[in-house]
């Protein structure tokens, strides 16, 4: 972060200065008390779980320079008086991306948002200093926190937004002020959260009404009544016809799948087990050749990416093969990673599935969307943990068991597992089975 002076800090966050005399710089933001520096500015945010407030004295006899908060500290200690510490943390950010004029990419989508980004950051890192987030730091508090990273050697910035309802790809986005936006995809995720699957589309289409210049969307979602409202300007990706920028699986096995892009008349391999992250892999490819003068590096990086952990990551132990999904789930994500699982050779395909969340109402009939899909694909266990999925168990007709404790799971993977095995572990986050991976791999 390039050096802001607390003057200029009051006057964008519309705050109340007390004990703060005089103007001085301020070169980093924290919102961690466990993590100040010298010339850092404390935000005390207040959430279910924590009150940032109840730290201002640790950070400030850390050495911090100032806190932002909400209520005044009985301390003689610089302060910044706000009414809302989470939206001085956003107006921060807002006005420090006004000092930057490079191009700013955002990412949006129910799936494969995480994976473009990181991926469309290594095709521009060959020819710019590349800004974005870390890992998946992209709502209210972590887009803020990765914004102020940028600084004077940053000539492109790419970051993933997350949305969990209405308005808030809104607010990310003013925030972030995109000059080309990416949807990888819009799907059945967070539908717990809307009154209805169009209600969501809409959200997810929240991010084109605040794009400078161009869009960059999945078009073989069913959403395309939507999406044709927000076309001016914008490209089209995916497998059928209708796409601008079209995308054709040309062969696939266990270790990865051959992807033409259509328009180039070129192939790339792709050494994914999931053949679902060509979506990702076609808008990376798009926005490399918008921005880079020398295009065949790209080639070179595809062939050496490999999934994130938690998002399709592959590792062994003992002659075990683990597909680590563990991060998320939704009901698309969830069908695409079982299809292409089944198509692994091994002794036996074993898939371990945790709930879906954010369902709402819905949950029960996508858990046993899920069972139904799994009956008709070559799978020959089907373990299960959390709410509904035994609903899984129950329809899929396959050999298996439903846990209530992760716990318990853990105890029986180890005890049935064996060499040539392959085993899918996917679920949303809460289910925590990024720790039976831990397990599993013997950490």
């Amino acid at each position: 972060m390039e050096k802001i002076q607390i003057s200029e800090i009051i006057k964008w966050v519309k705050g109340k200065p007390i004990n703060i005399n005089s103007d001085f710089p301020i070169t980093s933001i924290i919102t961690d008390s466990r993590t100040p520096s010298p010339e850092s500015l404390f935000v005390a945010l207040k959430g279910e779980r924590f009150d940032g407030h109840n730290f201002v004295m640790d950070v400030i006899n850390k050495k911090s320079k100032a806190v932002i908060i909400e209520k005044p500290i009985e301390k003689k200690i610089p302060q910044i008086l706000v009414n809302n510490t989470l939206k001085a943390l956003g107006d921060i950010a807002k006005n420090y991306r006004k000092k930057f004029s490079f191009p700013v990419i955002s990412i949006v989508g129910s799936d494969g948002k995480t994976t473009a980004k990181e991926m469309i950051s290594s095709f521009l890192s060959s020819q710019y200093k590349v800004s974005s987030n870390t890992g998946n730091l992209n709502n209210e508090i972590g887009l803020p926190l990765s914004i102020l990273k940028m600084n004077k050697s940053t000539t492109i910035g790419v970051f993933e937004l997350g949305m969990n309802g209405t308005g808030q790809l809104t607010y990310l986005a003013d925030i972030l002020k995109p000059d080309i936006s990416v949807i990888t995809s819009i799907g059945s995720s967070h539908i717990g959260l809307f009154k209805n699957h169009a209600e969501l589309a809409y959200a997810k289409c929240e991010i084109l009404q605040k794009t400078k210049k161009l869009s960059v969307i999945n078009g073989d979602t069913g959403y395309n009544n939507i999406i044709k409202k927000f076309l001016d300007g914008s490209v089209l990706f995916g497998f059928s016809r209708r796409n601008d920028f079209q995308g054709k699986y040309v062969r696939f096995d266990e270790n990865g799948f051959d992807l033409m892009v259509v328009p180039w008349g070129k192939n790339f391999f792709i050494p994914f087990w999931n053949g679902a992250f060509a979506y990702s892999v076609l808008a990376s490819l798009f926005i490399g050749d918008y921005f880079l003068d020398e295009k065949e590096s790209m080639r070179k990086i595809l062939s050496q990416f490999q999934p994130l952990e938690g998002r399709g990551k592959i590792s062994y132990n003992n002659g075990v093969k683990i597909f680590d999904e563990s991060y998320n789930a939704n009901p698309d994500s969830m069908k695409k990673a079982l299809f292409y699982f089944s198509k692994q050779k091994g002794k036996r395909n074993i898939v371990v599935l945790g709930s879906m969340a954010e369902l709402g109402h819905f949950s029960k009939f996508y858990h046993i969307n899920v069972g139904k899909f799994l009956k008709q694909i070559p799978i020959d266990k089907v373990f299960t943990l959390g709410p509904n999925t035994e609903l899984i168990n129950q329809y899929s007709g396959k050999d298996g068991k439903h846990f209530d404790e992760r716990q318990e799971l853990d105890k029986h993977l180890l005890s049935v597992i064996r060499k040539g095995d392959n085993i899918l572990i996917k679920g949303s986050h809460i289910n925590q089975l990024d720790k039976t991976v831990h397990i599993l791999l013997g950490r």
